[in-house]
């Protein structure tokens, strides 16, 4: 009688084992197949319907390898010489046996598809080889997504290279060119008689010219790497408009042209957004006008168009009496390379770029642009923007206002009686071009040819001011300010020396990285005398702005406790009768199998698609109960009753704390 019943027990808990088994292979996605020593199908999972198009009865009598495409069935075939020598042994001790192989397989419409196939031994518990088993996933998707993966990686790396390439060549281009500007100011500032004054204003303006040249075409392929990144800090807009148009009056005066500015008296003056971008497109119009205006004159105005309580749309209107364009050519002028004809760039000169580039800006900030023309009666040229109303004080927006701006209370002496500059650039003809408008601003300048020396400096003596160079050898600004801030909060005290850096890159990720390594300013290149002595005017005279221009930040995240552990393995393992070969290699599958449901379940809470939410939190929850992970099937299952309910709004949440489910989840076996 205790033989029969432990007989019996015997055989319902290998009923049981085999029920629960064949539940967990009926419930996969992926195929789960067993062969005899020959490569026969034994069984196949329901999932061979899906993935092969066949019921189960059909596969009665094929072998494995006559699934597969060619190379693939070669594979096969190799791996299953390696098995018939292993059956020579006839018994497999140790670790067993297991192999990966990634496959082509056949569908029963002749379709093939990719499938990731693990193959291993199965043996009974005295070592004897039985039979193959197998377990196929449909990798398709993600072959597909490597492909695509590896043409994106190739495309960045091209677009990388590229950028390099014009940063590098830009650098190396512009940094002469500062020289000869910044030399050619200083010749002309000792009052040359003619005819060498006519020389060297040839040589400042071609100069100039060639610079914006450069600019331009930096900045064409930063639009069209998608890297233009818009400023967000407060400006004047009359202060903006009054300075492009004092920067062109002098111009419009000299070729004997009327030159008016209007702004509507709705205007909010306080804004919020990139005055840079905004002035470049201004400065580029108007240049425009001036240069195709023999006689008459030039007008710029701006308007209301919308006040939308916190941002207001704004249209700048650039009008002029110059030669016009033909209405068949009005759209062309907006495409790189493009002008109205190829007499006007032998006439007039000019790329064609300016507009192309305008158009770009514009389109970042919100806006349209556009242009009303009549040949010989002239253009009026329009554009919008969206911009953010500002409440409180502002920087001035002319020049290079609203870049970085500076810590509060800064110390420096009175620039009447001169103050002591460190000056750090690498360039030999950018140290003495602003050497020497600074002695000439009654100055006295120390001199460092890169960062190290800079610091050096610095450790060494006391300066009011200090000049930083971002490109430098041996060390770069950026670390060197860094260095000097630590430096002083090593010696303590409230001393700050207001560091100002010198870029040809006006840029947010220059700009930031700039704030960040403890600049407080920025001056652009070419350095002309007015602006460099402005800037030491606005930082050794006391009367800088007091607000700081800090990163963008949030609070850190509270500490958590020690939370359990995310699954009961004793019991898992208890379940699975101990095996835990077998147990690791369902978990990893499962774990798989939950990334690709997250997947599903974030796409489907961007479209609020309760239905499928509340579908793929109950596999999952399922899945995780049967694993004994218990912290991920109740977070599944939380999901699971927020989808039910129709409701939403807590739905975010819910997924938040099953993926930290799932990731601990997938932590703890990746450990064990």
């Amino acid at each position: 009688m205790r033989d029969i019943t432990a007989r019996r027990r015997s055989e319902e808990a290998l009923r049981r084992s085999e029920k629960r088994y064949r539940l967990i292979a009926d419930s996969m996605s992926d195929l789960i197949w067993t062969m005899d020593l020959k490569m026969n199908l034994t069984y196949v999972s329901p999932s061979m319907q899906t993935l092969y198009g066949y019921s189960p009865e059909e596969t009665e009598g094929l072998r494995f390898d006559e699934m597969l495409t060619p190379d693939s069935a070669r594979k096969v075939l190799d791996l299953y010489r390696v098995i018939r020598g292993l059956m020579r042994r006839r018994t497999l001790s140790g670790k067993g046996f297991s192999e990966t192989l990634v496959l082509e397989h056949v569908r029963k419409d002749g379709n093939t598809f990719w499938g990731e196939t693990q193959v291993s031994i199965a043996v009974e518990n005295d070592g004897l080889i039985v039979g193959i088993q197998a377990v196929t996933r449909d990798i398709s998707e993600r072959k597909r997504a490597e492909a695509l993966s590896k043409e994106k990686q190739d495309a960045e790396a091209a677009s990388l290279a590229k950028s390099e390439f014009l940063a590098t060549m830009s650098h190396e281009i512009r940094t002469p060119l500062n020289g000869i500007i910044g030399m050619a100011e200083l010749c002309l500032g000792h009052h040359p008689d003619e005819p060498l004054k006519g020389f060297l204003q040839t040589i400042y303006s071609e100069a100039r010219s060639l610079s914006g040249l450069v600019n331009d075409i930096l900045d064409l392929a930063r639009i069209e790497a998608g890297k233009m990144a818009l400023e967000e800090a407060p400006f004047d807009l009359g202060e903006l408009v009054r300075s492009v148009a004092g920067g062109f009056a002098l111009q419009a005066g000299q070729k004997g042209l009327s030159f008016e500015t209007f702004l509507a008296s709705d205007l909010p003056m306080e804004l919020s957004g990139d005055a840079v971008r905004l002035r470049q497109v201004l400065v580029n119009l108007v240049g425009n006008a001036l240069k195709f205006t023999p006689e008459g004159g030039v007008s710029v105005s701006c308007e209301l168009v919308r006040d939308g309580g916190d941002n207001a749309v704004l249209r700048f209107s650039v009008g002029d009496t110059g030669i016009g364009i033909p209405r068949e050519r009005q759209q062309k002028i907006f495409e790189t390379f493009e002008q109205a004809d190829g007499s006007t760039t032998r006439r007039y000169g000019g790329t064609g770029l300016g507009l192309a580039i305008a158009k770009e800006i514009v389109g970042i900030m919100g806006g349209e642009i556009g242009v009303t023309s009549e040949p010989g009666k002239g253009s009026t040229f329009w554009f919008t923007v969206q911009m953010k109303k500002h409440a409180g004080q502002v920087a001035p927006a002319g020049g290079e206002a609203g870049i970085l701006r500076p810590a509060a209370g800064a110390p420096g002496p009175d620039t009447r009686r001169g103050c002591r500059i460190l000056l750090a650039d690498d360039y030999a003809v950018n140290r003495e071009v602003v050497r020497r408008h600074l002695e000439a601003g009654g100055h006295s300048v120390v001199l460092a040819k890169n960062g190290h020396e800079a610091v050096e400096a610095f450790k060494d003596g006391h300066y009011g001011l200090i000049f930083m160079d971002v490109q430098m050898p041996v060390m770069d600004g950026i670390a060197a300010a860094r260095t000097i801030r630590e430096l002083e909060k090593r010696r303590g005290g409230t001393s700050r020396i207001p560091i100002v850096a010198l870029t040809a890159h006006a840029v947010r990720e220059y700009l930031d990285a700039c704030l960040r390594a403890g600049m407080d300013d920025c001056l652009t290149k070419p350095v002309l005398r007015q602006s460099l002595l402005d800037k030491v005017a606005r930082w050794t005279g006391g009367d800088g702005p007091a607000d700081l221009y800090a990163a963008a930040g949030s609070e850190p995240a509270p500490c958590l406790p020690p939370a359990a552990e995310p699954i009961d393995f004793a019991r898992a393992l208890e379940e699975f009768e101990g095996n835990r070969a077998f147990l690791m290699e369902l978990l990893g599958r499962f774990l798989e199998n939950v990334r690709a449901q997250l997947g599903t379940i974030r796409e489907a809470l961007d479209r609020a698609d309760a239905e499928i939410l509340r579908r793929e939190a109950h596999a999952i929850k399922g899945g995780a109960a049967n694993l004994a992970a218990s912290e991920l099937s109740s977070a599944a299952a939380a999901l699971e009753k927020t989808a039910r309910s129709g409701s939403l709004d807590g739905a975010p949440g819910k997924v938040a704390v099953l993926e930290t489910a799932y990731r601990r989840l997938d932590e703890f076996i990746h450990q064990s």
